[in-house]
């Protein structure tokens, strides 16, 4: 059997998108506030603090999932239908290991902004890890 090397389809960077290689990169990464400043939204209607008493309200998110979790629906998404909040939180997950693993190889920047930088990315990935229990 005959290998090809698919190096040259695998290493191709995409364009309009950045990869991080420095620690410039990854303090965009840090930086974004599309990432990192979201917060839970549709929990609150699970509460007693919200009580929707306007008619034309109810009617205008009765079309949504905040209907079903606003009743306590069994199933607040359909099958097909993704939860905005857990793809956010992972999201930043998912950013925050790719700053801590990528750091270490980061051209330029001093070892003492890379060891912040990994601080601050552990950081914000506690910060949106779910409470154990």
């Amino acid at each position: 059997m005959i290998f090809f090397s698919c190096k040259k389809y695998v290493e191709v960077e995409p364009k309009g998108k950045i990869t991080p290689t420095t620690v410039s990169d990854y303090q965009l990464l840090l930086n974004n506030t599309t990432i990192w400043n979201v917060t839970w939204g549709t929990t609150e209607y699970l509460t007693d603090d919200i009580g929707i008493t306007d008619a034309t309200l109810l009617t205008k998110i009765a079309a949504r999932e905040i209907y079903s979790i606003y009743q306590f629906s069994d199933y607040y998404y359909q099958v097909s239908q993704d939860d905005p909040e857990w793809n956010s939180f992972y999201k930043q997950i998912y950013t925050a290991n790719v700053i801590i693993n990528g750091l270490p190889t980061a051209t330029s920047g001093t070892d003492a902004q890379k060891q912040q930088m990994t601080a601050e990315g552990k950081s914000a990935q506690g910060v949106c890890l779910p409470l154990p229990g």
